[in-house]
Formats: structure tokens, sequence, C-alpha cells
């Protein structure tokens, strides 16, 4: 689940409101992800207030994303941690859910 867990990792750091569907197209559609990508570093540069550890671990979280691309086994991979995902997935009263870090679902 490290692949999802980095791409939900950018998403939180671009600062906007996101669900499940949103992480499977990032997964998916390399231009997505490189646009968030830009959207969350634009983000971490300009908040002095967000640790150093923090933008460390952004930072290794897009090299393995970036790597990732040159798996041929990349879309089965994520297939199976949709699947796993999906099996486990939180009830929600609406469809708007919002995972942010460490793992934890807000519905609102």
């Amino acid at each position: 689940m490290n692949y999802l867990a980095d791409i939900v990792r950018v998403l939180v750091h671009t600062g906007q409101k996101f669900n499940f569907y949103d992480v499977l197209v990032m997964a998916i559609d390399e231009q997505v992800l490189r646009e968030q990508v830009e959207k969350a570093r634009h983000r971490l540069e300009h908040d002095p207030s967000i640790p150093v550890q923090r933008r460390l671990n952004f930072e290794m979280s897009v090299k393995n994303l970036s790597q990732s691309f040159g798996d041929r086994e990349r879309v089965p991979k994520i297939q199976g941690q949709a699947a796993i995902c999906g099996s486990s997935r939180p009830t929600c009263r609406n469809s708007q859910c919002q995972i942010s870090p460490p793992s934890r679902v807000k519905c609102s």
C-alpha cells in the first residue's frame, strides 16, 4: 500500500479535499500526478510552518511515484491495492470522504 500512501501524501500537501476516486485517477494518469505534485510542491515552498521531515517525506514519495511509471506491472499492482482498499472501505453517510494522514477518513 506504499504506492497509494505516496499518492495520498501528495494530495494532502495540495491542501484540497479529495476522495478515493481522486487517488485512483492519480494512480493511473501520469499527467494528473505531475499536476498534483506541482500544486503540492508550490504549497510546500510557500508554507514555512511545514517541518523539514514532512518535506523530505513528500520528496521521497514523489521519487517513488516517478519511478513507478517505469514498472511494467504497475497497473496490476494498482488494481490489487484498489481491491484491498475497496474491501475495507469505510462506510460514509454521503459520498464525500476525505482521507487525511495517517490513514484517517473524514466523512463530511
